[in-house]
């Protein structure tokens, strides 16, 4: 950030996962005067705080199964809730538990927090809000057609947070985050990372694996750059909007393949598998609107941020 505003007290749900991790890190290097963290560890680690853990207030629950005495003291004194607890469906969750977490307690979250006076929610959204996978790039003028009960959740949280604000006050911006990578993200937890996946497949030696052709396309941006995008959100003028996080560019499951082989050495042909649901989708973002309101751009290459991801890995392994 060029002149990084005085964070107050902060507190971060889902703060033991991938973002939220480094964004609890990123607050207290940015002079936060408290950083505080709920989650309940099924995608998150405490760990992923290292250094910084004794800095953070942490609190292991699930925000679907706190009553709104509970919400109430873990937000006293706070400031910005960055509100990044979620559940998608999988084999660990059931639709009710993913309607639980991202619809019921999102409400409920958000009306305690327009009760102890929290002054802004950041609510991290998703680009399975728009439905669309292919075309033109997706924009938050876009009418949304979620295709997934995940998306439909989401949809329905910034909608909850929209009439927060009209009818309690409080200040909401939704950002819709498209592909983030980088350290401490783990293959099979959080969103899925085909590039932790495919790193780890070489660095035992074995070849990358593409599902179908490769030609399927997404819109990749390394961490740093989405928290300080979470960063600028907190305080920049964009009080009740939607705002698309990525980095307005497209690559090819194919093109990334290479770049991750160029990157750690490995000589193998990827493998091609069994096609998916992504066979000919082209998913990324009209980053135009973040431009505008939050004076933000993704700065770190594609090339920088894979050596980054790759070397962390090495060392970790």
């Amino acid at each position: 950030m060029d002149t990084a505003p005085q964070f107050e007290k902060c507190t971060i749900t889902g703060a033991a996962g991938f973002i939220g991790a480094h964004l609890a890190r990123a607050l207290i290097t940015q002079g936060a005067q408290a950083v505080s963290g709920i989650d309940n560890l099924l995608y998150g680690d405490w760990a992923n705080l290292g250094s910084f853990s004794d800095k953070v207030e942490t609190t292991t629950s699930d925000i679907a199964l706190m009553d709104e005495e509970q919400m109430a003291r873990a937000l006293g004194g706070t400031d910005t809730l960055f509100h990044f607890a979620a559940q998608k469906l999988n084999n660990l969750t059931s639709e009710a538990d993913l309607l639980a977490s991202n619809v019921v307690a999102t409400e409920r979250l958000a009306r305690v927090a327009a009760r102890v006076g929290v002054r802004r929610i950041i609510f991290a959204s998703s680009l399975y809000a728009y439905g669309r996978h292919s075309g033109t790039a997706v924009s938050e003028t876009d009418v949304p057609e979620p295709g997934t009960l995940y998306g439909v959740s989401k949809l329905t949280g910034e909608g909850i947070l929209r009439t927060m604000a009209l009818g309690e006050g409080i200040e909401t911006v939704s950002l819709r985050l498209f592909f983030v990578f980088g350290p401490r993200q783990y293959a099979g937890t959080g969103y899925p990372s085909v590039i932790v996946r495919n790193f780890s497949r070489m660095m035992k030696g074995e070849a990358p694996t593409i599902r179908g052709n490769g030609d399927q396309s997404l819109d990749y941006t390394y961490i740093d750059d989405f928290v300080d995008a979470i960063l600028r959100a907190a305080y920049a003028p964009c009080s009740g909007q939607i705002i698309n996080l990525g980095s307005g560019k497209s690559t090819s499951i194919n093109r990334l393949t290479a770049m991750m082989r160029e990157v750690c050495g490995c000589r193998l042909d990827p493998l091609h598998i069994e096609a998916d649901w992504t066979e000919g989708t082209d998913r990324f973002a009209d980053v135009s609107k973040a431009e505008k309101l939050l004076s933000w751009r993704a700065s770190t290459s594609l090339e920088a941020g894979l050596e980054n991801t790759y070397r962390w890995l090495k060392d970790k392994s």
